[in-house]
């Protein structure tokens, strides 16, 4: 596991972070009975992508979950998982011992995209994160930069939905005191193309419907073609 410093616009949330190293262990079990659809979703997109990336870089990793599904159709010769809680991290080498091919990296996201290394790749993934970033201008941003011309950025996002019960805000803060963030599905197309990219696939969804029937979560793919605005 390589540790990363935070960086100034480093989001260090240590609240998510324990919240992730006490559920860790049995993240994947939970997920599952919980009936949650994410890495479904994510796996019909891969299917109707043919996508054949050489490098891919896993944003949020967790246990790596979006690895595996990733890995029933593609076969990179380096994949990089960030995540900010060593126990997510943990889990996740436990899941891939002695993958020469998968690194693992405990970070929070920002401060990985703003590492000075500047390795670029084929496919980048990002998710069940961005809800928790408080600014995804600064993921945009951040990816666009480490993305090759014609590659793919697949994520997921908690859209901002006017009047409704639990999405009608743009920050909420959950009885654990973790912040959720939800970003207008307009204002999300808008960072897109000011990056550089374009979108070319993108899901609406409700990521629990047995649960929680309300709820609805977007997955959207983006694709590299221009030279990004960046500051």
């Amino acid at each position: 596991m390589i540790n990363v410093t935070a960086s100034e616009r480093g989001y260090e949330n240590k609240t998510i972070a324990s919240l992730f190293d006490g559920i860790a262990a049995t993240y994947d079990s939970d997920t599952e009975k919980g009936g949650w659809r994410n890495l479904t979703v994510f796996r019909e997109l891969l299917g109707r992508l043919s996508l054949a990336p050489g490098t891919v870089l896993d944003l949020g990793a967790g246990t790596g979950g979006s690895i595996e599904a990733m890995l029933e159709y593609a076969q990179p010769e380096r994949v990089v998982a960030v995540d900010a809680s060593q126990g997510m991290i943990r889990q996740l080498e436990q899941k891939f011992p002695n993958d020469a091919h998968i690194v693992s990296i405990h970070s929070d996201v920002a401060s990985y995209l703003d590492r000075r290394d500047r390795e670029t790749f084929d496919l980048v993934t990002a998710i069940s994160l961005m809800h928790f970033m408080p600014d995804h201008r600064v993921v945009m941003n951040g990816v666009a930069r480490r993305l090759n011309r014609g590659a793919r950025f697949i994520f997921t996002y908690a859209p901002l939905i006017l009047h409704h019960p639990t999405q009608g805000e743009a920050q909420v803060t959950m009885p654990n005191g973790v912040d959720i963030f939800h970003y207008a599905t307009d204002d999300v197309r808008e960072v897109v193309y000011e990056n550089g990219l374009r979108v070319v696939d993108e899901i609406l969804y409700t990521p629990r419907p047995s649960v929680d029937p309300a709820t609805i979560a977007g997955m959207m793919v983006v694709e590299r073609y221009a030279q990004a605005h960046l500051d």
